[in-house]
């Protein structure tokens, strides 16, 4: 009875042991069933995603977007235009290299070329002066519409030659001037030199672009599209360095004219006196400084016994200064001998200011013109007056 008991518990023991194993076992798997439940789903979309580097995407929709391209607007073209080199003391063809040298170094460093005509065009039509200031080179670029002028000049000084280049520009700096000291040998390497000093770079430009008006447009575009040669055409002629040309185109030469002039005399010597001329005058023009011309006219007279009537016959010659070719202005220096009968040979000279509103009318002043009344009776020999006289000359 005894064995048999202790048979049974043993074996109750050994089932429970079982138990205990069987449910540790489930255990185990339901944890494992759960672990791969909840882990699994994660590496699986880890394994679906894109590698980070050396993809190629299989789809339209996974293509990236290009970044549209940047439009960069294209730099503004800088105009130059360029007045002939003078020359002082040296040969025409050294003025000649150095224009060639002003073309050919502005294109090298990026400007386009105002064509020589419509430069000249310009000039004379601004009747500015030749050699150009700073301040008409200002002028002749916004005429022509280019951004910069250059403007060069060369002489000799101790066996070299010296070459100066001035540059004006729009864009307020400046004017820029350079210059630079050589003798024959690297003559067009100084002048390069010398240009690249004085003209800044296209890129260098200070505030907004020039707005031309829009009268230089119309004044000048014709000119840019009609030119037949181009500025190295030009150059290589001999006759393309004539200074003149850049002078202000002045009207025909009309060599006659008639003027009427009135006149009053004021007498400075003892017995003081006044007279009064009234009278024509016929000029003939041998050019444009020099002339000559005959006088006739009424002369009232003050006399010992009250006024008189006379008159006064008169040759003069006359030279003409030019203060400034954009004025219409001279300076007529007269000098005339005549004869007043009764009394004797008139000796007259006159400096004034002559004015001509057209190529044909003028009007003029006489403002310093002493005169010497040769006497053939009476107290004095000479009597010396200081006249004054209004004219109006017609020109053909």
């Amino acid at each position: 009875m005894k064995h048999l008991n202790e048979h049974w518990q043993a074996r109750d023991k050994g089932a429970a042991l079982r138990e205990d194993t069987m449910v540790l076992e489930a255990r185990k798997r339901l944890v494992g069933v759960a672990f791969w439940l909840v882990v699994g789903p994660l590496g699986l979309a880890k394994a679906q995603e894109p590698p980070t580097t050396g993809a190629v995407p299989t789809s339209a929709q996974e293509t990236p977007k290009e970044a549209p391209p940047v439009s960069i607007a294209p730099a503004p073209t800088r105009r130059v235009v360029i007045v002939d080199a003078a020359t002082v003391g040296v040969a025409p063809v050294v003025g000649r290299a150095i224009n060639e040298q002003m073309y050919r170094t502005a294109a090298e460093m990026g400007y386009a070329i105002t064509p020589i005509e419509v430069g000249v065009q310009a000039f004379r039509a601004l009747r500015l002066r030749y050699p150009p200031s700073p301040a008409a080179l200002w002028r002749l670029a916004w005429a022509t519409q280019s951004h910069r002028a250059m403007f060069a000049r060369c002489w000799a000084e101790g066996g070299q030659y010296v070459v100066e280049v001035i540059v004006a520009s729009l864009d307020g700096t400046g004017p820029f001037v350079a210059s630079e000291r050589t003798g024959s040998e690297g003559f067009r390497a100084a002048v390069d030199r010398a240009i690249r000093q004085a003209l800044p770079l296209p890129a260098q430009w200070v505030g907004p672009e020039p707005q031309f008006t829009p009268q230089f447009r119309g004044a000048w575009a014709g000119g840019l599209q009609t030119l037949r040669r181009s500025a190295f055409d030009e150059l290589a002629h001999p006759a393309a360095l004539d200074q003149r040309k850049w002078r202000p185109e002045e009207p025909g030469l009309r060599r006659f004219g008639i003027a009427l002039q009135t006149e009053g005399s004021i007498g400075t010597t003892e017995g003081s006196f006044y007279n009064h001329f009234a009278g024509l005058r016929f000029d003939l023009r041998l050019n444009r400084e020099i002339g000559v011309g005959t006088y006739v006219a009424y002369v009232n007279l003050e006399g010992r016994n009250g006024r008189g009537h006379n008159m006064l016959f008169l040759v003069q010659g006359e030279y003409r200064l030019r203060p400034s070719p954009t004025l219409n202005i001279t300076v007529p220096l007269r000098l005339g001998g005549g004869y007043l009968p009764y009394n004797g040979p008139v000796i007259r000279g006159a400096a004034g200011l002559n004015y001509a509103f057209s190529p044909n009318w003028e009007v003029g002043l006489d403002l310093i013109a002493p005169t010497i009344y040769l006497l053939a009776s009476g107290p004095v020999a000479a009597a010396v007056a200081f006249n004054f006289a209004l004219e109006g000359i017609y020109r053909f």
